[in-house]
């Protein structure tokens, strides 16, 4: 009865060929990696038995173990059922048929020769290495490396950022030593640094861009020299593609755990990318160290113990992020772990891995976003970030009440000098010393009947009381500007323009007189010297209350 991962053994004969015939007298030729992924390509798609190939072979089961790791890690074959009784069965993978369908590379030299390298084929330049073209069991090492391109790429954009905040430090007035010595906070935010405000002001790239960013020569240098030693083994073990991922993940989750517990901070830097790549290795070697020589595998874990080690004493110094350094390690342990799922595991183990890799960084900014409701430092932070901003509105407010102080006292000062530019000669003409000697004359001629009147003094008296009654005007419409807000010099302003009001009407009705044949009659006569009691009256109060400038 077949159950959910058993099948019935099948039926016929299995016609994938064997190593060679076996000679009585002579032990059984043990197959290549090579040899047994022709066996399976030969099963034309049906499920292959090691154990079957085995017996038919005369060969011991456990001797194909090894090369069929080879083919598994390669990616080339996959387990496709499990049978009682006969074992796994296996079949080729769609890089596994590709494969199988190019010509055998031949050996240069036997497979434990371990004196010349064996050169890995183009199509394999992007595949972690450890899946090796012929298939034998040979270390990484013994395979011709291929040329490193992202980490000199990584490199260059360090050093040429760094020089573009070179270009804006003099821009800023910065001077060239200080920035090369560690440039100060608000040119490196500017370049692309991070702190807890950003994120609280939705700047979620400056994540990424910090990693880019670095504070002087030393700090670049450092960070330049451990990217330039152990990022070339880390691109040549995982590939370029995967080694990009692995640097930029650690290098968000680095930012992410550094910002959820330090978050007044400015953050920059690489190395928790370098930290995640470091990490990186260490996995790798823990993965692949049955592949490995022991004694190779043992010293190569060892060093980088000892690396990592002297580089999480090294994270606590003042000005370093530990968080930083911790959550790039982290990021970089997990995307390995995950991408070595996603190349190398049964088809679900690889869907989940590759579910978990997406998960990665929403992982990370979430947490982020949990510590910025949650975390003590994170409310913290924004109740001084409050305190700060109600400071700077009243800072603010009470700018805005000294400009408008300001822009009074231009305002009062401006109509001071208006007055005693424009009004106040105007008024000066308007005093009795200068009116009353033409009111008499005035009187005089309205007192007697037209024809009896002196034509040419009348003329004369006439256009003296125009050109004053055209000065009360002119002063009337200067006094008409709005209030400046000063009680003292408002009121002024309004009894001025109350005693020019009032002298215009005098010399209105004045005018009126003489302009009539007849002698006024009482009702005028009357009307005029209400006018003028009232011009003297106000004219007095005004000259004794006049402001000093």
């Amino acid at each position: 009865m077949s159950q959910s991962n058993e099948s019935v053994p099948p039926l016929g004969v299995d016609t994938t060929p064997l190593p060679r015939p076996v000679v009585p007298g002579q032990p059984p030729a043990i197959p290549t990696a090579q040899m047994l992924l022709n066996a399976i390509a030969a099963a034309e798609g049906a499920v292959w038995f090691p154990s079957q190939y085995a017996s038919r072979a005369g060969i011991n089961r456990d001797a194909l173990d090894e090369p069929l790791n080879q083919l598994r890690m390669a990616g080339l074959i996959e387990i496709a059922t499990w049978v009682r009784g006969v074992g796994q069965g296996y079949q080729l993978t769609a890089l596994g048929r590709e494969t199988a369908r190019r010509p055998p590379m031949p050996l240069p030299v036997p497979p434990r020769d371990r004196s010349v390298k064996l050169a890995a084929s183009p199509d394999e330049l992007d595949r972690p290495l450890g899946a090796v073209s012929d298939y034998q069991p040979l270390s990484p090492w013994e395979m011709e490396s291929r040329p490193t391109r992202v980490v000199p790429i990584l490199l260059i954009v360090n050093v040429a950022w760094f020089a573009i905040g070179l270009v804006l430090a003099h821009r800023a007035g910065v001077a060239t030593e200080t920035y090369l010595k560690g440039g100060n906070a608000e040119l490196l935010h500017r370049l692309g640094g991070i702190r807890g405000l950003d994120l609280l002001e939705g700047n979620w790239w400056r994540l990424v861009s910090s990693c880019f960013v670095h504070a002087g020569v030393m700090h670049l240098l450092v960070n330049s020299l451990a990217l330039g030693m152990i990022g070339p083994l880390a691109e040549l073990l995982w590939g370029r593609t995967r080694f990009v991922v692995i640097y930029l993940l650690a290098g968000l989750g680095g930012s992410c755990l550094a910002m959820a517990l330090q978050p007044e901070v400015v953050l920059i830097g690489a190395s928790g990318a370098i930290w995640g790549v470091l990490t990186s290795l260490m996995m790798w070697f823990m993965l692949f160290r049955a592949y490995l020589p022991g004694d190779v595998a043992a010293d190569s874990i060892r060093r980088l113990a000892i690396v990592i080690v002297l580089n999480a004493l090294f994270s606590f110094l003042p000005g370093v992020s530990w968080a930083g350094h911790l959550g790039g390690g982290i990021l970089g342990l997990a995307t390995a772990g995950l991408m070595n799922v996603i190349q190398f595991g049964t088809p679900i183990r690889r869907r989940l891995a590759q579910v978990g890799l997406l998960a990665l960084p929403l992982l990370c900014l979430g947490g982020l976003l949990v510590a910025m409701q949650r975390s003590n430092v994170w409310r913290e932070l924004k109740e001084r970030i409050a305190a700060e901003d109600e400071r700077q509105a009243r800072l603010e407010k009470a700018r805005e009440g000294a400009r408008a102080l300001d822009e009074l006292r231009q305002k009062i000062v401006a109509t001071l000098m208006d007055y005693q530019q424009n009004v106040v000669p105007l008024l000066e003409q308007l005093k009795p010393l200068h009116v009353e000697p033409i009111e008499k004359q005035a009187v005089l001629l309205a007192l007697r009947p037209g024809p009896q009147r002196n034509p040419h003094r009348l003329a004369e008296v006439s256009e003296q009381l125009t050109r004053l009654k055209t000065t009360t005007e002119t002063a009337i419409d200067r006094l008409s500007a709005p209030p400046t807000g000063v009680e003292e010099l408002d009121r002024w302003r309004a009894r001025s323009k109350q005693f020019a009001e009032a002298q215009k009407r005098s010399f209105e009705l004045m005018l009126t007189m003489l302009a009539s044949e007849a002698i006024p009659d009482q009702a005028t006569w009357e009307a005029w010297g209400q006018a003028r009691r009232m011009a003297a009256t106000l004219g007095a109060n005004l000259w004794a209350a006049e402001p000093q400038n």
